[in-house]
């Protein structure tokens, strides 16, 4: 289903999706589902509240940021195996794809994307007159 460059092909059934990742990083780390004509992005944002995050789509690219404020003082770690720091990941999106929903739920925000197919391309059947 995927392919191993930096950018990722989803195929879907009567359907082709792009969504690009433009750069490259893995923090935080995300799932890309398909199912349907829908694409989920889950990225997992534990410890980040709802106003530090932000989700938008500007000129075809979908942007999520996370930007939390250091609380802590790093001397008191003895380990620090959680990372909260500042991320701004983005994809290229195809035209005719929508975001449908955000949630943030669970330490994951999720962002719930649908290809959106035009009345003139969608199928129709016709009954045959004789």
């Amino acid at each position: 289903m995927f392919n191993t460059s930096n950018s990722l092909t989803l195929s879907v059934p009567d359907t082709r999706w792009y969504l690009d990742s433009i750069q490259s990083g893995n923090y935080p780390p995300y799932n890309i589902i398909s199912k349907d004509n829908n694409v989920y992005l889950e990225l997992a944002v534990a410890g980040f509240k709802q106003d530090e995050l932000k989700v938008y789509t500007e000129e075809g690219i979908l942007h999520v940021e996370g930007d939390r404020e250091e609380t802590y003082d790093e001397n008191l770690f003895i380990y620090r195996g959680l990372g909260f720091r500042k991320f701004h990941k983005k994809w290229k999106i195809t035209d005719g794809v929508e975001v449908v929903e955000v949630k943030h739920e669970d330490g994951l925000i999720k962002v719930h994307l649908q290809k959106i197919i035009p009345e003139g391309h969608r199928r129709k059947d016709y009954l045959i007159s004789n």
